[in-house]
């Protein structure tokens, strides 16, 4: 097993804060939330991350069930083998810096990891980048640097050709790795995209998940595979800080608020239902599908902010919902 690099600086956290904003979990009612999907207890499953003050921040899957989480705190990413109860430490990504999105590709036989370095009083110092590990044994295979500075690699997803497409939060762009490339691309680049976080297919279209202006934004993909327009899309309501995103179907899909809801998102033309499925998370910030259970990760990131620093942020947990 690899051994963790030491814990970030008091003043790293600071900085990781005021550039990432806070998850906060506000008490909503339930009328205010529209739909809510009932969950009998027995279809909540729970695994725990397996380390102190971890903080993880994204989570994918494999279709043997093997759960994937990556951790800002511990700059490495945590795996939960097929029914164990337990995310163990497993890859040490880097001495400096934080991993945020993860995604597994079983296709390329590869876990693609967003990994960006220190954030400082200005933003990020250093090169974000999006990393290629092996799958089965966790061996780093290559590195693609953003282009340019300044960019955050949050999280990404994969087409059905093998292209790689990353989001780049503070420069509000889709990066594109095309399959066999050597280098990333911009792919798009709007204001639109400012504060990109979660991405996922849809039908002819890249679907983005806005965090800090709270808005879900269409990208049209031409049939040479460049983008097209951007639309936002209309919600039935208003969502609050939303973050990770995964297909759920034609033009459905997986989304987690930061507020603490985790929903199902049907889009029908330029609207979209939001029908919430759980409500009261911790700052959840991820969500995989695995044989019809989501797994939600709560990666509480309020208590990296000064005001909670201090205080025992408790256990984190991936909570598996009963979904199909």
């Amino acid at each position: 097993m690899m051994a963790y690099a030491k814990n970030l600086t008091a003043g790293m956290i600071e900085n990781i804060m005021k550039s990432l904003k806070r998850y906060r979990t506000p008490l909503l009612a339930v009328l205010a939330l529209g739909t809510v999907t009932a969950l009998a207890q027995k279809d909540v499953k729970e695994v725990t991350v397996h380390a102190d003050r971890p903080f993880p921040e994204s989570v994918t899957s494999g279709s043997d069930g093997t759960l994937y989480v990556g951790s800002i705190l511990k700059n490495g990413v945590f795996r939960v083998l097929p029914g164990a109860a337990t995310a163990e430490p497993w890859i040490a990504v880097a001495e400096k810096g934080v991993v945020l999105g993860v995604l597994a590709d079983e296709a390329s036989h590869t876990l693609w990891v967003c990994h960006d370095g220190p954030i400082g009083p200005k933003g990020p110092e250093g090169v974000a980048e999006l990393m290629a590990f092996d799958l089965p044994s966790g061996r780093a295979k290559a590195s693609y640097p953003f282009p340019g500075s300044g960019g955050l690699c949050n999280d990404m997803v994969v087409g059905a050709n093998g292209d790689v497409f990353a989001t780049d939060t503070f420069g509000g762009k889709i990066m594109k790795l095309a399959k066999g490339a050597k280098a990333l691309t911009v792919w798009a680049s709007d204001p639109k995209l400012m504060q990109a976080d979660g991405i996922a297919f849809g039908e002819g279209a890249l679907y983005v998940t806005t965090f800090e202006t709270s808005t879900l934004v269409r990208v049209a993909v031409k049939e040479d595979g460049s983008a097209g327009e951007l639309h936002l899309i209309e919600t039935a309501r208003k969502i609050d800080h939303p973050d990770g995103l995964r297909s759920a179907g034609k033009n459905q899909f997986w989304m987690v608020e930061g507020a603490g809801r985790f929903d199902h998102i049907v889009v029908e033309g330029e609207k979209a239902q939001v029908h919430v499925i759980k409500e009261g998370l911790d700052g959840p910030t991820a969500v995989t599908l695995v044989d019809g259970t989501a797994w939600v990760l709560e990666s509480k990131l309020h208590f990296m902010d000064s005001a909670d620093a201090q205080k025992d942020p408790g256990v984190f947990k991936i909570y598996g919902y009963k979904v199909r």
